[in-house]
């Protein structure tokens, strides 16, 4: 049974140089939310991390606050990283094919966008996985008007 842990960071200055993270704690999709929904975005000096951990290693998901709209409604951007292992050909395809950990990143506006990818990412679907963060990708380029 896949066994998921997180853990947060919070930053000591505005730069964001220094800080401490949290012992890995074992995690529900439910505490998940209950965390990232009740999390004092604002009240850090920098934007905290909540990082969670399938298996105790990878693939891992965290999640940041990017920005927060100056507008009334102070709409709250995300940014997310996704890290996993993925096989890599060796020189030119031929050789073996190795592991190799890779990351990228993730934009939304809102909860509802990161609770989204986060439930994909408590079902343990890889390929569900990444057609959710192409979705997410697109709804952002499609909220920014671009």
């Amino acid at each position: 049974d896949m066994s998921y842990t997180y853990d947060l960071y919070t930053p000591n200055d505005k730069e964001n140089s220094s800080g401490t993270v949290t012992e890995k704690q074992p995690l529900s999709y439910a505490d998940f939310e209950n965390i990232f929904l009740n999390m004092e975005w604002d009240n850090y000096p920098a934007a905290p991390t909540i990082t969670v951990y399938q298996d105790n290693e990878l693939p891992l998901l965290w999640v940041a606050l990017f920005a927060t709209s100056e507008n009334e409604d102070k709409a709250r951007m995300f940014i997310m990283g996704y890290k996993r292992m993925e096989e890599k050909k060796g020189f030119l395809g031929f050789g073996k094919t190795t592991l190799k950990p890779k990351m990228t990143m993730h934009y939304t506006v809102g909860s509802e966008g990161v609770l989204k990818l986060f439930r994909e990412f408590f079902s343990y679907d890889p390929a569900g996985m990444l057609t959710a963060l192409d979705n997410c990708d697109r709804e952002f380029q499609e909220q920014k008007g671009s």
